[in-house]
């Protein structure tokens, strides 16, 4: 994410579509970042799986979360507008 941040990977749910998400945020709660989008046109997703923001300020954000064993992509992409979003699966038990 362009720098050394510290902080907690969170699980979060999305109000349209009740679709989970994931935020990074620093030790008093505050959020740094979104990682995911909620695509709510799609329909539903399983809950263990997110569609993952690694594009523009969030670029290489999932090569981060698979490092870090918080995530493994699908392998499968949605598109909104211009962008392909990678679907990933959720392997941390706190998350789910």
């Amino acid at each position: 994410m362009g720098g050394e941040w510290f902080g907690n990977i969170e699980r979060c749910v999305y109000s349209s579509g009740e679709r989970a998400g994931l935020d990074f945020v620093d030790s008093h709660g505050e959020q740094i970042a979104v990682l995911t989008v909620n695509v709510p046109e799609l329909g539903a997703f399983p809950a263990n799986i997110v569609a993952i923001k690694d594009y523009s300020e969030n670029e290489g954000v999932l090569a981060q979360l698979v490092a870090l064993g918080i995530v493994e992509p699908t392998g499968d992409v949605v598109r909104s507008g211009f962008v392909r979003i990678p679907l990933a699966k959720i392997l941390k038990e706190e998350l789910l």
